[in-house]
C-alpha cells in the first residue's frame, strides 16, 4: 500500500526510484531527497553492540536484531543523548534463524549515515534509550556506509569520493548539523593522516575467471607486496547488490585460506562482514601498510549459493543451508492466503515462477490449501500473500524470508531451511502475465522468479537480464532462468537431495503437478520418445508443460520406449458431423502396441471444452465447469488402433473403439486450472474427446436432400462400415425437436462405398422449411448423428455454406439449389492455379458435397469457387498441415 516511489524502475529487487542515471546501463536508487524527507531523524554514527531477540511473548514471532549506535552527528531532527537504537530485521536466536531478501543487516564497527524512521507498528527496542528507538527508512538504502579506508562512503547505489561529502551533501538538502559527540576523524573536514606505505600490491593475475560464490570455491590470486602474512591485510570484492563497481565488500575471517606475499587463497563469499555476496568485477587487495592495487583481471561470480552467518555478532564464519523434507511430502507446500489466492492472475503468475524453477532445477515446492495465515512468523506454513499496509520497506516490490533450523550437537549446527514465507506489495501497477509487461508497469511473473531464487537459496549476482540479478527495470520482463541461475539452482538442490541426519533428504520436485497442458492452439504437435518407468512416467515438453502420464497396469503392462504426442487444433475439429475436442493424442510404444496395457492420464483445459461445446451441434456438452456432472457424464473417447500418417480420426489403419470413463476419474485440477482425464486401456495409438455415445463413426460421404412432388427424397453415402444396424431418418419443422419418420437397414461392415435412400411423403405435413438428421445406430446400440438437412420448398436462390474451415484432409459445402442443377467446384491456390475441378449435379433442395481431391491441395490459403449456369459463390478457405 506504499507509494512513496516512482514506479520507474524496480531495483534491488526491487528498488523503484527517480535519481538520474550514472550510466548507459545505472539502474535507479530511491532518490535521496526521498529518503531524506521521510526521514524524522538523521544521524551520522557507529554500530557498538548488537543483540538479536524475538517477538516478546511470541515463540513463532519474527526476529529482530537491536544495533546501537553511538551518534557522532545529526543533520535532521532532535536528539536527547547520544545514543540509538537501530532495530533491523532478522537474525538469530538460539537454533531458529531468519534471513530477509533485500534487507538491511549490519556488523558492529560499521559507521555511517542512518534515515530514521519511528519502527512499524508491534516493533518494540530492547534498550532503554528514552524513546530513541528507530528503523531505517528504505532497508538497504536508509544506510550511507563509510570506508575509512579508502576514506569513501556508499549506499548501494550512489558512492560519495570522500566521507565528508556524504554529510555536506545532506547538509546542503537539511540546512542543519549538530554535532552530538566527539567526531573520528574520518568524519571531519580535514585530511585524514596516513603512514608512508612501505610496498604497494601489484596483482599479476586472478584464477578461475568464473567462479560461484558460497560454496567454498577458493579462488588464488597471484602477484607481489601482498605482505608475508595477512595482518590486517584483506581482499575485497564488488557487492552484488549495487550497481556502483566502486561499492565493495570483504570475505568473513575464516574466508581465508592462505596469505603470502605473492599468493592469496581465499573463499569466494556469499556472505560478507557487510552482508552482500560478492559479485562480478575487478579484485582489489590491501595490505597491512595499508596499501591497495585492483586487477585487471574480471572475476565472473555466475551464481551464488546463500549462506548464513553464525550466531556471534559480529560474524566471523557462514555455513551452507541445505533443503530437506519436513513436511513427509518431500520438499515444501506453499499455501496462499485467501486474498492473495483470490487474485487469479496473480495466482498463475506464483504458479508459472515456481514451475520455471521446479522445471530446471528440479526443485521440491508444490502448492497446497489457501491458509487464512496473513502473517510471516515461524509457524509452519510457507505463506503467500500481499503485504498490509507499510509492511514493507519503502521501494522493495517483493521479500522473501527464509526460516532456518539449527541441526546437531552442538555449534557449529546443519542450518536446514525450515519454512519460506512470500510477500509482495498490493499496491504497484503488476502486469501479471502472460503477456510481457508494458512500460510503467512491473511485472509480477519476473519478481515471483526472483523472490523464489531466494527461496531456492540463490543470492544476487551482477548480470544484467539474469534472473538473480539484483535489480530489474519496469516494462522489463525477465523471467527466463540463465545459465548460471540453473547451474546454481541444481547446485542447491543436490545439496538438499543428500541426507544429513538432521530431516529425511528432499525428493526431486514434479514439475508436472504444476503445468498447464502442453501445446498452442494450431501449433505443431508436441511429442516426447521416452520409456516408462515401472510405476508411471509423466511425459512433459521441454518447458515441463504436461503432455499425458502413463502408468503400466492390467494384463500386458506396458514397457520400453513410448512416443507420447499431443496436438492442440486452431479451431474445433470434426469428423463425419461429430465434433471432438481440439486437443487430441497419439500414443504409440515401440513394443506391444496392440496388446500392451496402461492406465492413461489425458490432460484438457476448460477453455478446449468451452470451444467444444460452442460447435457440438445437437451432442451433449462437455463439463462447463468444475462442478457440471452432467458434462463429466457425456464425456467420451474414441480411441483408433493402427498407424497414423496425420493423427486424423480417419487416417489410423486399425479398428476403434468407445470408452466411457468413470465420472469420478474425470477431474479438476484447481491448483493449475486443468482436466484430468482417467481411463485404462488396452493398445494405443489415437485417443479424442467427444460426447457422441457412438465412436467417431462410419465415415458419411454426402447426406442431401430433393424435392419431388409431395415427397423429400433424402440420399446419403457411407465407407468403411463397422457392425452397423440400421438409419433412422429424423425430421424437424425448427431444427431443434426431431422426430423418426422411418428407418434403413446398414449394410453391416462393408469397407466399400454404400448408397443409401429414403423417401418421405409430406403431403400431408405442408411447411415451408424440412430439417433432416441421420440416426447411425451399430449393433450395440450406440449412435450418434450427421448433420441436418435442410429443404426449402419455395426457395429459388443458391446458397452455399462451408461447413469445415479451416479443413485438413476433408471439406464439406452445404449447397441449397433452386432446381435439378449442374455446378463446377473449382480449387485455387492463391496464385490462381488450379488445384481441382470437378462437376456436381445439385439436387433441387440441399445436397452436402465432401469436395472431392482436397488432399492435393498445399498447407495454406485457397479460393473455392461454386458455379451454376445462374450463380457463382466464392470462398476463401485454409488447408492445415
Amino acid at each position: 500500500m506504499k507509494n512513496h516511489l516512482l514506479p520507474a524502475f524496480i531495483l534491488g529487487i526491487l528498488f523503484l526510484g527517480l535519481q538520474p542515471d550514472l550510466s548507459a546501463n545505472e539502474l535507479f536508487p530511491v532518490p535521496l531527497t526521498q529518503r531524506v524527507n521521510n526521514s524524522i531523524l538523521i544521524a551520522e554514527g557507529k554500530v557498538i553492540a548488537q543483540t538479536s531477540y524475538q517477538e516478546p511473548g511470541n515463540a513463532k514471532g519474527n526476529i529482530y536484531t537491536s544495533n546501537l549506535i553511538q551518534v557522532y552527528r545529526t543533520f535532521k531532527g532532535q536528539l536527547q543523548g547520544e545514543q540509538i537504537e537501530i532495530i533491523t530485521e532478522g537474525g538469530t536466536v538460539g537454533r531458529l534463524k531468519q534471513v530477509h531478501s533485500s534487507t538491511l543487516t549490519l556488523s558492529i564497527g560499521e559507521t555511517g549515515v542512518f534515515f530514521c524512521m519511528t519502527p512499524r507498528t508491534g516493533i518494540s527496542g530492547r534498550r532503554a534509550l528514552n524513546g530513541n528507538t528507530y528503523m531505517v527508512y528504505s532497508s538497504l538504502q536508509g544506510f550511507i556506509a563509510y570506508d575509512d579506508k579508502t576514506n569513501s562512503a556508499a549506499d548501494p547505489f550512489t558512492r560519495y569520493n570522500r566521507i565528508t561529502e556524504a554529510g555536506q551533501t545532506i547538509r546542503q538538502l537539511t540546512g542543519y548539523e549538530k554535532q552530538i559527540s566527539t567526531l573520528p576523524a574520518a568524519t571531519t573536514h580535514k585530511e585524514v593522516e596516513t603512514m608512508g606505505t612501505l610496498a604497494t600490491p601489484v596483482i599479476t593475475s586472478c584464477s578461475p575467471l568464473s567462479i560461484p560464490a558460497g560454496t567454498d570455491a577458493v579462488l588464488t590470486i597471484t602477484g607481489s607486496n601482498f605482505g608475508i602474512a595477512q595482518g590486517t591485510g584483506f581482499v575485497e570484492f564488488r557487492s552484488a547488490n549495487s550497481s556502483n563497481p566502486a561499492v565493495l565488500v570483504q570475505p568473513l575471517p575464516t574466508d581465508y585460506v592462505s596469505w603470502t606475499d605473492t599468493e592469496i587463497k581465499v573463499k569466494v563469499p556469499s556472505t560478507t562482514i557487510t552482508g552482500p555476496s560478492a559479485g562480478t568485477g575487478t579484485i582489489k587487495v590491501t595490505n597491512s601498510d595499508p596499501a591497495s592495487a585492483t586487477s585487471t583481471d574480471v572475476v565472473t561470480i555466475p551464481y551464488a549459493y546463500s549462506n548464513i552467518p553464525d550466531g556471534t555478532l559480529p560474524a566471523t564464519t557462514s555455513e551452507i543451508p541445505t533443503h530437506v523434507d519436513l513436511e513427509g511430502t518431500g520438499g515444501y507446500t506453499f499455501q496462499m492466503e485467501t486474498s492473495f489466492a483470490a487474485n487469479i492472475p496473480a495466482k498463475n503468475a506464483f504458479l508459472r515462477a515456481m514451475k520455471t524453477w521446479t522445471c530446471n532445477t528440479r526443485m521440491n515446492w508444490t502448492l497446497g490449501a489457501n491458509t487464512t495465515v496473513n502473517t510471516v512468523a515461524s509457524e509452519g506454513v510457507n505463506v503467500v500473500r500481499f503485504d498490509i499496509g507499510s509492511e514493507l520497506p519503502a521501494g522493495v516490490l517483493g521479500r522473501c524470508t527464509s526460516w532456518y533450523g539449527g541441526c546437531g550437537a552442538a555449534s557449529p549446527f546443519v542450518w536446514i531451511v525450515a519454512e519460506i514465507d512470500m510477500v509482495f506489495d498490493d499496491a504497484r501497477p503488476w502486469q501479471y502475465g502472460p503477456a510481457a509487461a508494458a512500460p510503467g508497469e512491473i511485472d509480477f511473473e519476473s519478481v515471483a522468479v526472483h523472490e523464489l531464487g531466494h527461496g531456492q537459496q540463490l543470492n544476487h549476482i551482477i548480470s544484467p537480464g539474469a534472473v538473480m540479478h539484483f535489480a530489474i527495470a519496469a516494462g522489463v520482463t525477465s523471467r527466463v532462468l540463465g545459465a548460471g541461475d540453473i547451474t546454481g539452482g541444481n547446485v542447491v538442490t543436490a545439496r538438499g537431495f543428500l541426507n544429513f541426519g538432521c530431516a529425511p533428504a528432499m525428493t526431486p520436485g514434479d514439475p508436472s503437478v504444476l503445468s498447464t497442458p502442453a501445446g498452442t492452439a494450431g501449433g505443431a504437435q508436441v511429442c516426447l520418445n521416452s520409456a516408462v518407468s515401472g510405476g508411471g512416467t509423466t511425459y512433459s515438453d521441454a518447458n515441463c508443460n504436461i503432455i499425458a502420464r502413463i502408468v503400466p497396469s492390467g494384463a500386458l503392462p506396458v514397457s520400453g520406449i513410448i512416443n507420447v504426442c499431443t496436438k492442440y487444433e486452431s479451431g474445433v475439429p470434426a469428423f463425419n458431423s461429430q465434433a471432438y475436442c481440439e486437443r487430441h493424442y497419439d500414443i504409440i510404444p515401440a513394443s506391444g502396441a496392440a496388446t500392451a496395457t496402461a492406465t492413461i492420464t489425458l490432460y484438457y483445459t476448460q477453455a478446449e471444452f468451452t470451444a467444444y461445446n460452442a460447435a457440438n451441434g445437437v451432442f451433449p456438452d462437455l463439463p462447463t465447469g468444475p462442478a457440471d456432472a452432467a458434462g463429466k457424464a457425456n464425456l467420451r473417447i474414441t480411441q483408433y488402433h493402427g498407424t497414423s500418417g496425420t493423427g486424423l480420426p480417419d487416417t489410423y489403419s486399425g479398428a476403434k473403439e468407445l470408452i466411457d470413463p468413470a465420472d469420478a476419474n474425470i477431474v479438476w485440477n484447481a491448483t493449475v486450472s486443468r482436466w484430468e482425464v482417467t481411463f485404462n486401456v488396452t493398445g494405443f495409438s489415437g485417443f479424442f474427446v467427444h460426447t457422441g455415445s457412438f465412436a467417431l463413426p462410419l465415415r458419411l460421404l454426402e447426406f442431401s436432400g430433393t424435392i419431388s412432388g409431395n415427397s423429400n427424397v433424402l440420399r446419403w453415402a457411407t465407407t468403411a462400415e463397422q457392425q452397423s444396424a440400421y438409419f433412422d431418418i429424423q425430421r424437424s419443422s425448427d431444427g431443434v425437436n426431431f422426430s423418426t419418420v422411418g428407418q434403413v437397414t446398414a449394410a453391416g461392415s462393408h469397407a466399400g462405398t454404400n448408397n443409401y435412400q429414403y423417401i418421405d411423403n409430406v403431403s400431408n405435413h405442408a411447411q415451408p422449411t424440412y430439417y433432416y438428421r441421420l440416426k447411425m445406430v451399430d449393433n450395440n446400440a450406440q449412435f450418434t448423428y450427421s448433420s441436418m438437412v435442410k429443404l426449402k420448398r419455395s426457395n429459388q436462390e443458391l446458397f452455399v455454406k462451408v461447413l469445415q474451415n479451416p479443413f485438413r484432409q476433408q471439406l464439406l459445402i452445404d449447397v441449397t439449389s433452386p432446381k435439378l442443377q449442374e455446378c463446377v467446384l473449382t480449387l485455387t491456390d492463391m496464385n490462381g492455379r488450379n488445384i481441382l475441378q470437378r462437376t456436381v449435379v445439385l439436387q433441387n433442395g440441399n445436397t452436402i458435397i465432401d469436395v472431392p481431391g482436397v488432399q492435393k491441395a498445399g498447407t495454406g490459403a485457397h479460393v473455392l469457387t461454386v458455379v451454376t449456369t445462374t450463380d457463382k459463390r466464392v470462398f476463401k478457405v485454409m488447408k492445415q498441415p
